[in-house]
């Protein structure tokens, strides 16, 4: 939990060849790298960049072949991220950023002291999500345009939500930290 909160920014994408067994560093310094899901043409791949919030698109066919940009800003705390049969993204967000965050996040040295304090870290949590866990699902276009918003702000039926997947126009939901799937028809 504390690496998530501390920005701390040694997180990586790598490349395994299992022909050569060699490993390739793709991306560096990376705050807190998780979900990775390929476009439906194959020509690029999406992540997350969880302590930050950010949808990551990187390159491997055309002119920008091996480089990487930010394709999305999402609304809290990103986990997994799921191509759809349309080749959209779906990102499961385990909830929004509270103004703690994001105080933290534009001061470094304060939220290092404040990971050393003697606090347990499921208050540093409920601070850094504002109070209460909730959930919620965004759907981003190839080019990061945001499509759709699906979010249970109180929390009374979906919390921490960190897996997202679409089949048959049915969501299906999950979370690493509660114990539920959480199937959502979107027809």
């Amino acid at each position: 939990m504390q690496l998530v909160f501390s920005g701390e920014n040694s997180g990586r994408v790598l490349k395994y060849s299992p022909a050569t067994k060699e490993t390739t560093v793709l991306v560096r310094n990376l705050q807190f790298p998780n979900g990775v899901s390929l476009s439906k043409d194959g020509s690029f791949f999406v992540f997350c960049e969880g302590s930050i919030g950010r949808l990551r698109k990187y390159w491997l066919k055309g002119e920008k072949a091996g480089t990487s940009e930010v394709l999305a800003i999402v609304p809290g705390f990103p986990d997994n991220v799921r191509t759809n049969e349309e080749g959209n993204f779906w990102v499961a967000v385990h909830c929004r950023r509270s103004f703690y965050a994001h105080i933290n996040s534009q001061y470094p040295k304060l939220r290092t002291f404040l990971l050393k304090l003697p606090i347990p870290a499921k208050i540093h949590f409920l601070l850094q999500i504002g109070g209460r866990p909730h959930g919620l699902v965004v759907k981003y276009s190839p080019e990061g345009k945001l499509l759709q918003i699906l979010e249970d702000s109180q929390g009374k039926v979906v919390k921490a939500i960190s897996e997202v997947e679409e089949k048959d126009g049915k969501l299906w939901m999950g979370s690493v930290l509660m114990p539920f799937v959480m199937v959502y028809n979107l027809a």
